[in-house]
C-alpha cells in the first residue's frame, strides 16, 4: 500500500487521502504471486468487479467528465508502473 500510495502522492503529499481509495483498490486487485490470486479473490472467493473505461463526454456535467477521466488516467498509471 505504501508503494502505490507515495508514487500516487509523490508530487501532492498533502493530498495523501484523496488517493488512499484508488491506492487500497489497486492493492486488493493486484495478483499476488505468493498466494496466486488477489487479496479480494482470497477474501470473497471471487475475481474482483472490473472497471469500465469512462469514455469523455458521456456525462453532461463537466466536473463529473473530468472525474472519471481522472481515474482512468490515474489507474492506467498505476497499472503501467506496477507492470499490470
Amino acid at each position: 500500500m505504501e508503494q502505490y500510495l507515495h508514487y500516487l502522492v509523490h508530487p501532492w503529499p498533502h493530498k495523501w487521502s484523496v488517493y488512499l481509495s484508488w491506492a487500497e483498490l489497486q492493492y486488493n486487485t493486484t495478483y499476488h504471486v505468493s498466494t496466486g490470486m488477489t487479496p479480494f479473490q482470497m477474501l470473497y472467493g471471487c475475481l474482483p468487479p472490473t472497471i469500465p473505461i469512462y469514455h469523455g463526454g458521456l456525462s453532461h456535467v463537466e466536473e463529473v467528465d473530468q472525474n472519471f477521466m481522472s481515474r482512468d488516467e490515474l489507474l492506467r498509471l498505476l497499472n503501467v508502473k506496477y507492470n499490470l
